[in-house]
């Protein structure tokens, strides 16, 4: 038997035609590629007031927006990725695996 949640039942829809709601994890994806170059207009955070050990500047936070944005670009490759304009977060702190 369907119950409908409670908003579900307010919106007064039929049973049939009611969405039940999903969790997150099982959102469909979108499309993807075989292959997937990044564009160049991912552009590295600028440098931070601080130095490394070696003397160089530490790069400045990575942008939320950004970084949401790189990670649906980079998801959508299925056998090969071309890092390209993203190239640049082998070198940043937050990009170097722990």
């Amino acid at each position: 038997m369907l119950k409908p949640t409670d908003e579900q039942a307010a919106a007064g829809r039929p049973l049939s035609r009611r969405r039940s709601p999903r969790p997150p994890g099982r959102r469909r994806k979108g499309r993807e590629w075989p292959r997937v170059r990044i564009a160049n207009d991912f552009t590295p955070p600028e440098d931070s007031e601080e130095r490394d050990e070696t003397g160089r500047p530490v790069p400045g936070p990575i942008d939320d927006a950004e970084a949401r944005l790189a990670y649906v670009a980079i998801t959508r490759a299925r056998q090969h990725l071309d890092l390209g304009g993203l190239s640049w977060i082998n070198e940043h702190p937050a990009g170097r695996p722990s």
